[in-house]
């Protein structure tokens, strides 16, 4: 019943797009009232991982390429994060706060996971332009830049994770477009392609409630 379902889900693609939206947007009255913001920060590293299993499920085609790229991105994005926390060195002095899920390193296990979403999602944005392939991976890098810009403010304020000096320097969002750029190279080296009508999508849902979290935050 369940992987029929799954199966309906993926050859309907529209499903997945209403769930995303409604989802977010109880997220977001969630984490507006005050009396439900302690159970919706709970739920933050489950609603990364829900988000992630159903972009996959979209996934148009897989084969061994791309499951080796999406697994070393996983594994290779937990530990700069692992290293970056531990050592202070890449991102800034940071830490992470306890509703980010389960932690080895002091951090995060879904973290790699939210980095290949956020990728992957950035990379078939820009995917479908005739534009040069060097203009495409910069403009990638740099919606990744923007979308942490916008997540900064939220991840403070819930505590997901909390800056030294209470703010994140320069140096974070530097890093974050030096590893972007580097984590998107193989996608263009590889030549990948592949479809998934769900990524911009998300990407829209996510930086539109990351955006109203935070004038919640604020205010």
């Amino acid at each position: 019943m369940i992987f029929k379902y799954l199966k309906y889900l993926k050859n309907k693609p529209s499903e997945p797009k209403k769930f995303l939206f409604i989802f977010y947007s109880v997220g977001i009255i969630g984490f507006a009232l005050p009396f439900s913001q302690e159970f919706f920060s709970f739920l933050i590293p489950y609603s990364i991982f829900l988000s992630f299993a159903l972009l996959m499920l979209i996934h148009s085609i897989w084969n061994v390429r791309q499951i080796i790229l999406f697994s070393s991105i996983v594994i290779s994005t937990f530990f700069i994060e692992a290293i970056g926390v531990n050592t202070g060195k890449i991102f800034g002095v940071y830490q992470y706060g306890n509703i980010m899920g389960v932690k080895s390193f002091n951090t995060p296990l879904i973290i790699g996971f939210n980095w290949l979403m956020l990728l992957y999602c950035c990379f078939l944005l820009l995917e479908k332009t005739k534009w040069h392939w060097l203009l495409k991976w910069l403009l990638a890098a740099l919606v990744m830049v923007l979308y942490d810009v916008l997540l900064e403010p939220v991840a403070i304020g819930l505590n997901m994770w909390n800056w030294h000096l209470g703010t994140p320097p320069w140096q974070n969002y530097f890093a974050w477009f030096m590893v972007s750029l580097l984590a998107l190279l193989p996608f263009y080296f590889l030549r990948l392609r592949f479809t998934n009508p769900l990524a911009v999508s998300l990407l829209l849902i996510q930086f539109v409630f990351f955006a109203l979290l935070n004038i919640i935050v604020k205010y």
